[in-house]
């Protein structure tokens, strides 16, 4: 839905927002049209540096997880909290209309 590339990086948003993955250009050294000592090879980084770059995903997987929450959690006390009179069909088109107008910002 959303493409953004900085410089050799290609950031997407995609409509349905499950799994996701990282490629790396070193992952078969015989096929790589890059030499082995390139210092942007993952290989080539210090273990803090490679840590950080593979946990990345995990890191924005929990962050999205908490704003869904923060969301439900928002738009129930925006509705008058559980048990009030927010059926679960009218908070949950509230939400699809919030997150259609997030993405649609993007």
């Amino acid at each position: 839905m959303c493409l953004l590339q900085r410089g050799e990086v290609e950031y997407s948003l995609r409509a349905i927002p499950l799994g996701g993955y990282v490629a790396f250009p070193d992952d078969d050294p015989k096929t790589s049209k890059f030499p082995q000592d390139d210092p942007d090879l993952l290989q080539n980084r210090s273990i803090p540096e490679r840590a950080l770059v593979i946990s990345a995903g995990v890191i924005a997987n929990v962050i999205f997880a908490l704003a869904v929450l923060f969301a439900q959690v928002r738009l129930a006390t925006a509705h008058g909290g559980v048990g009030s009179s927010c059926s679960s069909s009218s908070c949950t088109a509230v939400f699809a209309v919030w997150a259609a107008s997030a993405v649609q910002q993007c």
